[in-house]
């Protein structure tokens, strides 16, 4: 997860007495960071148990809805802020900042749950490169109702002035750098906090095994290319295999050893007639062939944690 921003929290009953306790955490974090870094570094106990975010750093929120708030409950947010990706950022960063003002944590977090209810339209692609939002606004419409097409074919395109035309859309419209927004009203109150609790732990566990995930696959990825070079310009397994190059692949490498491996076990069992067979593979080769097949063992086992620990 990217982090969202970095919050000071200090304890308020020892600065009280004079003396300042606390320290800088990033967040998105996990649940058992937050309880550390509340107990060791701002030192919170019964004696001492109320704290206050006094600083933050790279937040996109105001200080006002930061300042008093629970950490785990502003760390939910983080969570659930990050999981979106730069077009749903931009939908609620506009939403919150245009259209809804005075806003809670736990209602900014609803918006960021329903970014497929936020009436957003990006404007025509074509336009991108466009100066003010306002003029690919104008040209946008203008495509859209066939204006700029009637302007094409009187010649009269460079003539028109497309961000004044966009302008008048503003009214109804918040115009956005890639997109414009409707004005229109969300239930801040959809999820419970019980339900927003879940979401940003079901966030979590899938970041957590894709990071796992992330590893496994780039050593699968090396041990294919290995694989792959080891075998690709070998004499001997292009004339075993008769100029079939599929043998070059890791994966149907171990499908073709797997069933050698087979048919001598059958005919070890004399269910199955004729000689063993020897491997085409080198021994390197068939290490390679071993570590990909555990590789793999590892990525399904992992899939199956994550759900495991998801339900």
């Amino acid at each position: 997860m990217k982090k969202v921003m970095s919050v000071y929290a200090q304890n308020l009953a020892y600065y009280n007495e004079g003396e300042i306790i606390g320290g800088w955490l990033d967040l998105p974090t996990t649940k058992e960071e937050i309880d550390d870094y509340l107990s060791e570094v701002v030192r919170i106990d019964e004696e001492h148990e109320e704290y206050e975010i006094a600083d933050i750093d790279d937040c996109p929120f105001e200080y006002e809805i930061i300042q008093w708030a629970d950490l785990h409950k502003l760390n939910n947010l983080a969570i659930i802020y990050s999981s979106l990706d730069e077009k749903e950022l931009e939908m609620v960063n506009a939403y919150c900042e245009n259209i809804e003002s005075n806003l809670g944590i736990d209602e900014i977090i609803n918006i960021c749950l329903q970014t497929d209810r936020i009436p957003y339209y990006e404007y025509d692609s074509q336009f991108n490169g466009y100066g003010s939002n306002e003029e690919k606004m104008g040209l946008t419409i203008a495509n859209e109702t066939g204006l700029l097409d009637t302007l094409q074919k009187l010649g009269v395109q460079d003539y028109f002035d497309f961000e004044r035309y966009g302008e008048e859309f503003g009214f109804d419209y918040q115009l956005l750098d890639n997109g414009y927004l409707e004005y229109t009203d969300l239930d801040k109150k959809l999820y419970s906090k019980e339900e927003i609790e879940e979401i940003a732990n079901n966030i979590l566990i899938k970041d957590k095994y894709d990071k796992k995930e992330k590893v496994i696959l780039e050593k699968i990825a090396d041990v294919k290319e290995r694989f792959r070079k080891l075998t690709q310009n070998n004499r001997q397994l292009i004339q075993h295999f008769k100029g079939d190059t599929r043998f070059t692949n890791v994966m149907v490498a171990g499908t073709i050893l797997a069933g050698i491996e087979l048919r001598n076990l059958q005919r070890e069992n004399k269910n199955l007639e004729g000689e063993l067979e020897r491997s085409p593979f080198s021994s390197e080769m068939e290490e390679l062939i071993d570590e990909y097949a555990k590789l793999e063992k590892e990525l399904e086992e992992i899939e199956n944690d994550y759900e495991m620990e998801r339900d």
